[in-house]
């Protein structure tokens, strides 16, 4: 019996231990790019060998043999049928590689998402150091900005989940996510702050196990520091550059704040072009599918992805194809509502609801760990070794 439970607790480790490097994974590659001068393809090859590892460790769910083979056979047929043959195999097999591992790793029977939910919270508690290494590599100009969004936001969600769940409510995590979401607000990208933001928030205001006078004190505290800041916007913007300036940082969003303040309009995201593109793409194909590397073709190779998720879904399957897709999801999201446990609906919401916030303004659905983790979970999640745990309440 032993020996038995030793085994499971060493592929349940295993499972944690591979989906983590894949969340984190745009952390490690900024450092090998940057720092190392590192070529992009270690991104792939990484991702290449955790899903060999788990194709010859893990039982594979013939569920997800299916999917994934219907993934190559449409990746293959896109590329028969266009002339961008090589722009639909740079998005096609990076969205395979980007979906195999959480889907492989999701759909495995010995996949514990309680047990996993706790070691990441667990980690997000402790990289608070690697946090600090990325301020110290972006004050020596050796790593790029995006290093705070792909090491900070994770951090923010997990965090933001088990205060959601009721599984942590003490200041510490509070402190936690504020440092890594004034890490993002400063150093990083703007709407990664913002999202981030909105995470800790929402998951403060709908954690049931939060009494309804610390939900009030907390909506009267956040009302009145944002009035005091919107007051003194500009003045709290340039005093903070000065302060990094006058130890060597320099903050991205905080200069474009003040040059787009200056100059009276003041926008998020700057990407107008491929926006553009990409609704006239659809209008000029009135609303059919595209598939795969349409972005890439459209900009002649400089945007990897439409960096919205409402053109992305019309681009990829159509006005018909998002539509069915729509209503594809919303029937599995009512089964798990009406089967799973209510911890696990309120999950994969907050799932949904913050990928909806990232994917508006970044970031593709292939990818992201959280639009890659949230089709796992709802279509391809093994209940077999959670089903006796989990009751709706």
């Amino acid at each position: 019996m032993e020996v038995t439970n030793e085994k499971l607790d060493k592929k349940r480790n295993i499972n944690v231990v591979i989906l983590l490097i894949y969340i984190y994974m745009p952390f490690i590659t900024n450092i090998l790019e940057n720092a190392f001068s590192a070529s992009p393809v270690v991104n792939y090859l990484i991702q290449v060998i955790l899903i060999l590892f788990l194709l010859f460790f893990n039982k594979i769910n013939k569920k997800i043999c299916g999917f994934l083979f219907l993934f190559v056979a449409v990746i293959g047929i896109n590329y028969i049928l266009v002339d961008y043959k090589y722009y639909v195999l740079v998005e096609g097999i990076q969205a395979l590689l980007g979906i195999a591992i959480p889907c492989l790793v999701i759909s495995n029977s010995k996949f514990d998402l309680e047990y996993f939910l706790k070691k990441w919270h667990k980690f997000s508690q402790k990289n608070l150091l690697l946090v600090l290494l990325s301020i110290l590599l972006f004050k020596k100009r050796i790593v790029h900005y995006s290093i705070f969004t792909s090491i900070c936001v994770p951090n923010v969600f997990i965090i933001s989940v088990m205060i959601l769940l009721g599984k942590e409510k003490n200041i510490k995590n509070i402190i936690i996510a504020l440092m890594n979401i004034l890490s993002i607000m400063i150093f990083g990208g703007r709407m990664a702050g913002v999202v981030s933001l909105c995470m800790i928030i929402v998951s403060f205001i709908y954690s049931s196990n939060i009494n309804y006078k610390k939900k009030i004190l907390v909506y009267f505290i956040t009302i009145i520091t944002a009035i005091v800041v919107l007051n003194n916007f500009k003045g709290i913007l340039l005093w903070i550059n000065n302060q990094l300036i006058n130890k060597g940082l320099y903050s991205r969003n905080i200069t474009l704040f003040i040059e787009q303040m200056e100059k009276n309009e003041l926008y998020v995201t700057g990407r107008d072009e491929i926006y553009i593109k990409c609704f006239d793409y659809i209008k000029r194909r009135v609303g059919l599918p595209g598939g795969f590397g349409v972005p890439l073709y459209l900009t002649n190779g400089k945007y990897y992805y439409s960096h919205n998720l409402i053109l992305q879904l019309l681009i990829t399957f159509g006005i018909l194809g998002t539509g069915l897709l729509a209503i594809l999801v919303y029937s599995k999201l009512r089964i798990i509502k009406k089967y799973q446990s209510k911890d696990y609906f309120k999950l994969i919401i907050f799932m949904f609801f913050s990928y909806l916030l990232i994917g508006m303004a970044g970031s593709s659905i292939w990818i992201h760990y959280m639009s890659t983790m949230f089709i796992a979970l709802v279509f391809f999640r093994n209940n077999k070794q959670n089903k006796n745990k989990e009751k709706r309440e």
